[in-house]
């Protein structure tokens, strides 16, 4: 077993100090349990042999129904750790929506239990969604990048707020949001995870304000430039677009609507399926 056929672990080591966290002396162990022979102790081999692992069960395969189970274990994990509860969502959230209502022409209206429950389902299943997003892409055969960027991609989404538009960047993810994670944009994704992939290849690096980025390895401010400079709207959706809104009818499909916003860094509640869903109910909707 030889850490160094991936030289992206570096990445796990410098970072994280992957390589003495409980997560890595466990897998550690059981590898001996399960062969008999133990991990080699230089920190390059232990991140490999918990990678080994954790390639396993990030990326099950369609007829594997023991690894398509450890892949929700692995989600329930995640869930449970960093999707908001009921009794976590701030009273500020529920004095926003009464705000909003009397705004909307509704009145002061009454947020009972009912209500509470029916807002907070919604919250809790955007979020739910948002993050299945990166892990079902990044367990998928589309997203072929090493281990290493894929841990870290995910241990970093996991701690990114809301896209701040003005500031052109991913603040820290606070406790208590109410927020969806971080949209997937599948093209930003694969600029960064090819950069920094390439870095620790010893290949070529851009020049620039983007290798002053990669030298920080911090996904938030790469992800955030990525998106910022390698994805913008070309000239002729920016065209289409313009003075054009877009309706979307009472009742209907949510997912035309969500996929119209993802990826745009609109920071709107709206790009989460379930609000979606729950705005169509009450009403056509324009975009």
């Amino acid at each position: 077993m030889e850490g160094s056929e991936n030289p992206s672990n570096q990445l796990l080591k410098n970072k994280y100090d992957l390589h003495k966290s409980k997560g890595v002396e466990a897998a550690a162990l059981g590898h001996q349990r399960r062969t008999g022979e133990r991990v080699p102790q230089d920190p390059l081999s232990k991140i490999e042999n918990f990678l080994s692992l954790w390639h396993e069960r990030l990326t099950p395969g369609e007829d594997n129904p023991k690894a398509r189970r450890n892949l929700d274990r692995i989600k329930g994990v995640l869930y449970n750790r960093y999707i908001i509860k009921p009794n976590e969502i701030p009273e500020g959230y529920f004095e926003n929506q009464r705000r909003l209502a009397r705004e909307q022409g509704h009145g002061d209206i009454e947020i009972d239990p009912r209500m509470r429950a029916q807002l907070s389902e919604v919250i809790i299943a955007d979020q739910t969604s948002s993050l299945d997003k990166w892990i079902d892409y990044l367990a998928s055969p589309d997203a072929p990048y090493p281990d290493a960027l894929k841990y870290w991609t995910i241990r970093s989404i996991l701690n990114m707020g809301e896209y701040d538009k003005e500031r052109h960047m991913y603040p820290q993810r606070s406790k208590g949001t109410t927020k969806p994670f971080p949209d997937l944009n599948r093209e930003a994704l694969a600029y960064v995870i090819d950069a920094v992939d390439k870095k620790y290849q010893e290949q070529k690096h851009p020049d620039g304000e983007f290798a002053k980025l990669l030298q920080t390895e911090n996904f938030g401010k790469l992800y955030a430039w990525a998106i910022e400079k390698v994805t913008p709207a070309s000239e002729e959706e920016l065209s289409a677009a313009n003075g054009k809104w877009i309706k979307y009818d009472q009742d209907s499909d949510p997912m035309p609507l969500v996929e119209s916003l993802q990826g745009h860094g609109t920071g709107w509640c709206t790009a989460g399926e379930s609000t979606a869903r729950a705005h169509l109910q009450g009403g056509d909707f324009y975009v």
